[in-house]
């Protein structure tokens, strides 16, 4: 539900992902298999893409996880990133620039 494509199903259901993820930290690396075939899936739609990164950003999938989640979740955004116009997805731009503010 976390990748739906209504905007208001797929908040409700982040946020409620969120309040486990700040319980069970553990968590984060368990929807991992969930949230990378949206990236890299050739008929994923946009918003189905949005709220992966969404949920990459927010619980900092790429920044914070064990070894192994990190290099997929990467791995996926490059791939997506060869794949998909970058400019047609405003969260991307946001999601690198986050990044780079959380190795620092």
């Amino acid at each position: 539900m976390t990748l739906n494509d209504y905007v208001e199903v797929r908040a409700a259901a982040q946020f409620e992902l969120f309040l486990v993820f700040a319980e069970y930290t553990v968590a984060r690396g368990a929807i991992i298999d969930n949230i990378i075939p949206a990236l890299i899936a050739e008929n994923t739609s946009k918003e189905k893409i949005r709220g992966a990164l969404n949920v990459i950003s927010k619980s900092q999938l790429a920044v914070s996880s064990s070894t192994p989640v990190r290099l997929r979740v990467w791995k996926a955004l490059l791939e997506m990133k060869a794949r998909i116009p970058i400019a047609k997805i405003r969260n991307y731009n946001n999601l690198l620039f986050f990044f780079s503010l959380a190795e620092n």
